[in-house]
């Protein structure tokens, strides 16, 4: 017999899935000419980011040599230098070339370039590494380091003119430059466009402490307060698997061969009054795979301003799916889970429930705050990678970069230490029983509101004993690796107002079946088998880059139009599907 309310619970799951996939998208560069080239990532970032922009003909040439006009056009981007000034040059004038007038106007302004005794700029020169490196000394203000070792160590240090050698030094100190694969520095050569690329965004990508992140973490928290927005993406996923049998390889070989040529692309959009009681939103989905082709659109409709929460989530059954519904439904569009009065069984008035959840939440993001504030042990996984140049309705505006990056060493250092400092934090642990306390208010269930109510009274007793077990369970999981090697990078693009406007990046997930079960065996505390009954290592990879736009603009979502005709219930979809069920049996008893 088929349980109406886990088919409702299952279904549920698998829209609240869609919809947190909703704002993913992938972009390449598509240049040939990029793709392959040592530079390729970098090259690739900057073109996306509009720090990079190609010839007439839409090439980018990485290898041809960079001129000092175009330097300087790179660094004005990067630093977002935009006041100007009149350069002062000879051969750098608005009637012969405006484009490189306004760039060099700028880096006049900024104060990192000065010309040549004679008067002129010569922007069409190519510019040399030594040059680049007195440059990037100048405007980081680093301190001259003519003496280093590093330096010593190439075998064309001699070459290297005395003017340089301190600007080179220092540049080469910070990691901004290195040499050649000969072990050569050649500072009187030409720089290409791609080493160019590379040496700016070294110098742009800087790690922050848990203070310094704090626009990070604003901007993620001013993200809750959105009204409307839309977004736009795609998701990739990359299935591996080693150490299998025979067969288990079969299966998942088949399994994985259609899921790693599997592109979700996702567009949705949402509208949510200004106390957050009522959302409408809209997701389109379309999944392409060898073989299939899944395209169907979600539509959510909640409302908690009144005594009874009201839930509504529309499906439109995809074509593929279509041709396999039961002959009384065919030609049904819709798939309507109508969650009238939904969870008053064990919940009291959503409306006041979400009110106690957004106090006890502002308390939270104050701790968080004061915790960024005053963590005493920085991790380095937050990193600022400079700006974008993004269009807006009023002109060109810069966006910041802030990278957030794990592995899997990493990742169980900041749990641990994290969780070891809050559960000995007396705002947290008070705001933890506060929460405990409101969810059993409103609850109605008289035996889980006991135990609720229990857990908070003991909840301070409790703190040594969690710690400890804890503590163990870490160290059990130190031998287990849980993050693959590209392990977690997410790239968060925010504008000028504090919005997150793109998020981007990558997941890399280890699940190691025979070590894994032996950790969890061990940390419930049972006898551990000596031969695991389980085998193989697999690996979970994703893709992601999510664009966010119009933000609190007019966006509009539209319910379409239920009739009895066109739409099926969760119970209606569920008594065909048994009868069908039924009718099949029949038929083979026969």
């Amino acid at each position: 017999m088929i349980n109406n309310q886990k088919v409702k619970k299952l279904l549920s799951v698998f829209l609240s899935v869609v919809l947190a996939l909703s704002s993913f998208s992938i972009v390449f560069a598509e240049s040939s000419e990029i793709r392959g080239h040592w530079a390729e990532k970098q090259l690739g970032d900057w073109i996306d980011r509009g720090l990079m922009t190609g010839y007439l003909d839409g090439s980018y040439k990485p290898n041809n040599n960079i001129t000092r006009s175009e330097f300087v056009a790179l660094v004005n981007r990067i630093y977002q230098f935009d006041e100007k000034t009149e350069p002062g040059f000879t051969d750098v004038s608005a009637e012969a070339n405006q484009w490189v007038y306004d760039e060099v106007s700028k880096a006049k302004k900024a104060g990192y370039i000065n010309g040549f005794v004679d008067g002129s700029f010569k922007p069409n020169d190519s510019i040399t590494r030594q040059e680049v490196a007195a440059i990037i000394s100048r405007i980081e203000k680093l301190e001259p380091n003519p003496d280093s070792e590093i330096l010593k160590n190439y075998v064309d240090a001699n070459d290297i003119p005395e003017w340089s050698k301190a600007d080179i030094g220092a540049v080469v100190v910070k990691g901004y430059m290195r040499g050649t694969p000969e072990n050569q520095f050649k500072a009187l050569a030409q720089i290409t466009r791609a080493e160019v690329v590379t040496a700016l965004d070294r110098v742009a990508t800087k790690d922050l402490t848990a203070a310094d992140a704090k626009p990070l973490f604003d901007a993620i928290r001013k993200q809750q307060e959105i009204k409307t927005m839309e977004s736009k993406g795609s998701l990739y996923l990359a299935l591996r698997a080693d150490g299998l049998s025979e067969e288990e390889k079969t299966v998942f070989d088949e399994i994985a061969d259609v899921v790693n040529s599997t592109k979700i692309d996702v567009a949705s959009k949402a509208v949510m009054n200004d106390d957050g009681t009522k959302v409408t939103a809209e997701t389109s989905l379309s999944a392409k795979a060898k073989g299939f082709d899944v395209n169907t659109t979600i539509w959510v409709d909640m409302d908690m301003s009144g005594d009874t929460q009201k839930l509504t989530e529309v499906v439109k059954v995809p074509e593929i799916l279509a041709g396999f519904m039961p002959e009384e439904l065919q030609g049904k569009e819709y798939l309507v889970i109508d969650d009238q009065g939904a969870n008053q069984s064990n919940a009291g008035n959503p409306k006041e429930l979400m009110e106690a959840s957004k106090k006890l939440q502002d308390s939270m993001m104050k701790i968080i705050e004061r915790y960024m504030d005053e963590a005493n042990t920085d991790f380095g996984i937050v990193k600022d990678r400079g700006i974008k140049v993004i269009n807006t309705s009023e002109g060109k505006d810069y966006a910041r970069i802030y990278q957030i990056r794990l592995d899997d060493a990493t990742l169980k250092a900041v749990i641990k230490n994290s969780v070891n400092d809050l559960a000995q934090d007396k705002d947290f642990i008070k705001l933890v029983k506060e929460y405990m306390l409101m969810m059993a208010e409103f609850e109605t269930n008289p035996e889980v509101k006991a135990e609720l109510e229990k857990a908070a009274a003991e909840l301070e007793n409790n703190t040594d004993a969690f710690i400890a077990s804890f503590n163990k369970a870490m160290d059990i999981l130190d031998d287990v690796t849980l993050i693959g090697q590209r392990g977690i990078v997410i790239d968060y693009t925010v504008n000028s107002q504090g919005y997150i406007i793109n998020e981007k990046g990558n997941a890399d997930f280890v699940v190691d079946a025979a070590k894994l079960g032996k950790a969890i065996a061990e940390i419930a505390g049972e006898t551990v088998a000596e031969e695991p009954t389980t085998a193989g290592v697999y690996s979970i990879g994703i893709d992601f880059d999510t664009d966010i736009f119009n933000i609190n603009g007019d966006v509009k979502v539209e319910m379409p139009t239920i009739t009895k005709e066109n739409s099926m219930t969760v119970e209606e979809l569920v008594a065909a599907l048994a009868a069908q069920a039924e009718a099949n049996q029949d038929d083979t008893i026969e």
